[in-house]
């Protein structure tokens, strides 16, 4: 039998956050000018600095090696705490698994998990205190 190491490389963090994702080349035009074509919505299930798996009902645009850009909602703790940080990404997808449960608007959720282009510049040890 033979063992195969576990390839992430970045410590994960099990988060419930909202994220919006824009398809690949059209994601700066579609950022700029906020159409809905192109646009998704989902829910992070766990990020780390390599990538993120998210749950969406609107995957169905979403396909295996698309580039997306993604925007993270990260609440703020202190003062003001319904202040929030977006955390922008790009990266590509490298899995879409189904996932169990009711359908929306006749769309089946998904699961999807994006490797990043690049690590994002936020300190992802401060984020520990959000996660589940």
């Amino acid at each position: 039998m033979h063992l195969t190491s576990e390839r992430r490389k970045d410590r994960r963090l099990s988060l419930g956050l909202d994220l919006e994702f824009f398809i690949g080349a059209l994601a700066s035009s579609v950022i700029d000018n906020d159409r809905d074509s192109g646009r998704g919505l989902g829910r992070t299930r766990n990020v780390s600095a390599g990538g993120v798996y998210f749950a969406t009902s609107t995957g169905s645009i979403v396909r295996n090696d698309m580039e997306l850009v993604i925007r993270i909602a990260i609440p703020q703790r202190g003062e003001g705490d319904n202040e929030l940080l977006a955390l922008h990404c790009e990266g590509k997808v490298v899995r879409i698994e189904k996932l169990p449960g009711p359908r929306h608007n006749d769309d089946q959720r998904l699961g999807v998990a994006v490797q990043f282009r690049q690590k994002p510049n936020v300190e992802f040890q401060s984020l520990s205190s959000l996660a589940d």
